[in-house]
């Protein structure tokens, strides 16, 4: 198979020196006493501070920074029993796994100040042998695990290992049709995984945890998506849904993408089709194909997600231009070494030192990440950083949100032709705004045929939901309503949605 090796071999620096540093390292752990465990107050106020600091790294414009990183994705192991043809496709590393000494120094260093572990790196959580071992580090220091698996190992006896230290299960699926799914997750067992995920739904509900499935948007399964989005929401029960858009990790990307193989005006369609179903069954969607937006619809109460961050938003909607993962995400691969990012180990332009032979503080202010911070701050990008889906997404994000909602009131039966729009923007600065709302509608040749405007103020993190009564009498069966959000003072546009209605009990986009 024409796959390279997403993640190479691991192998440590055989050098006399970093051999010493290795063991010096293993040795001092061992002396010391480990940090105390700590209680939720205790966390709360560590998270509090380490979001203050991220702040006032990022508007200093310094490089050396004195906030740690939020997320922590730790690959114990980098073995996964599939060869899903996006990711391994059949050519899998050398195994390796790291000690359970080099689990505790690492986890011991970042855990404190970390909010979210995610246990894995092109490898899966739920083998037998692994699960147990980083929910240990988890609990000691309140930190959250964020547990992303492929469902064939996800048992009850599993579950049971990570339920306390869990806000969100994620289940990679792809597909809901048999063949779609044999396609795409080679070596799993179709039967087994779905199994195992309607218990997960029972599980996850009776302890409040969010149940994710993620749905990477392929050429092989893109058609499949609106329904994979019902089928999920309506016969499993999941509470969110998220499509991703392909990273290439195995130089397959043209080959398998469905951008440039399927035409934009379907990927479109496809979307707000996949928008209007998620309203319909009541199911979160998170959407990140060329952009990402998120559409809350079930209303479920769960634990609290740290992943959905103060942070988060702050470096999305303020700091657009610095890759939100560069300053707060720290990845480890199994031989200790770090990277800035989920894509970091290949190619190894971004490889930021090693936790087996340095400290957290020498590598997270060392010489490679103090010029990578340079590079996002001066807008000089190495080339692995330009090219990134990733980067590209967060730093085309919106400052604002809008829905667009069908919904009559108490005081107006909707008739042939009058309808009636609840249009809600929501702020997700953390600046207050003065905006105009625009709703268009026009028929289907594209003629405008309505408009209605507001203009209000809009408060940092809140909607402002509005009713609009519009008669659609000469705007054909099916009229496109648009609703642009503009800036009063700057005339800037700040957001935009538009839907193709057609006199149904609800839509949304």
């Amino acid at each position: 198979m024409n796959a390279k090796r997403f993640f190479k071999a691991p192998a440590l620096d055989p050098s006399p020196e970093a051999t010493a540093r290795r063991a010096a390292r293993l040795e001092e752990a061992a002396r010391l006493p480990r940090p105390a465990p700590l209680g939720p107050e205790e966390k709360a106020q560590i998270e509090a501070e380490q979001f203050a600091l991220l702040r006032e790294d990022m508007e200093s414009e310094r490089t050396e920074w004195r906030s740690r990183p939020y997320y922590v994705q730790l690959s114990a192991h980098n073995i996964c029993n599939l060869d899903c043809i996006m990711c391994w496709d059949g050519i899998h590393p050398t195994p390796a796994r790291m000690t359970e000494e080099q689990i505790q120094l690492v986890g011991d260093e970042l855990l404190p100040t970390a909010s979210v572990i995610i246990p894995h790196s092109g490898s899966e959580p739920s083998l037998p042998g692994f699960i147990d071992i980083v929910p240990e580090s988890a609990r000691r220091y309140r930190t959250q695990i964020q547990f992303i698996t492929n469902g064939t190992y996800l048992d009850r006896t599993n579950y049971e290992r990570i339920r306390d230290t869990v806000a969100m299960i994620q289940v990679s699926l792809d597909a809901h049709i048999r063949e779609t799914f044999d396609i795409i997750r080679v070596g799993a067992d179709y039967d087994q995984v779905f199994a195992n995920l309607r218990q997960l739904v029972t599980w996850c509900r009776e302890d409040g945890i969010e149940l994710a499935v993620s749905f990477v948007f392929l050429k092989a399964n893109a058609y499949e998506l609106p329904e994979f989005v019902r089928f999920m929401g309506k016969e499993i029960g999941v509470d969110s849904v998220i499509v991703q858009q392909l990273y290439d990790n195995n130089e397959r990307g043209k080959e398998l993408d469905a951008y440039g193989n399927i035409p934009d005006e379907d990927i479109e369609q496809l979307r707000l089709e996949s928008i209007r179903i998620a309203k319909e069954v009541g199911v979160d969607l998170s959407m990140g194909l060329g952009g990402f937006e998120w559409h809350r619809n079930n209303g479920r109460e769960t634990r609290e997600n740290r992943c959905h961050a103060d942070s988060t938003r702050f470096l999305l909607y303020h700091h657009r231009s610095f890759c939100q993962q560069a300053a707060q995400y720290l990845k480890v691969d199994v031989n200790g070494d770090v990277y800035p990012c989920c894509h970091g180990g290949d190619p190894p332009d971004l490889k930021m030192g090693n936790l087996f032979e340095s400290s957290l503080e020498e590598v997270w202010n060392g010489p490679e990440y103090q010029k990578l911070r340079s590079e996002f701050q001066t807008g000089e990008l190495r080339k692995t950083c330009r090219e990134c889906v990733f980067f590209r997404q967060n730093s085309g994000s919106r400052l604002y949100e809008v829905w667009l909602d069908f919904k009559h009131d108490d005081k107006h039966e909707p008739s042939d032709t009058l309808q009636g729009f609840h249009v809600q923007p929501k702020n997700l600065t953390f600046e207050p705004r003065t905006i105009r709302g625009t709703l268009t509608v026009r028929d289907e040749k594209g003629s405008v045929t309505k408009t209605f405007a507001e203009t209000f103020e809009l408060e940092p993190h809140t909607a402002r939901p509005f009713h609009i009564e519009v008669d659609l009498a000469s705007s054909g069966p099916e009229p496109l309503l648009e609703v642009v959000i503009e800036d009063v003072e700057t005339g800037q546009e700040l957001a935009r949605r538009a839907i193709r209605h057609q006199f149904r009990a609800s839509a949304s986009v």
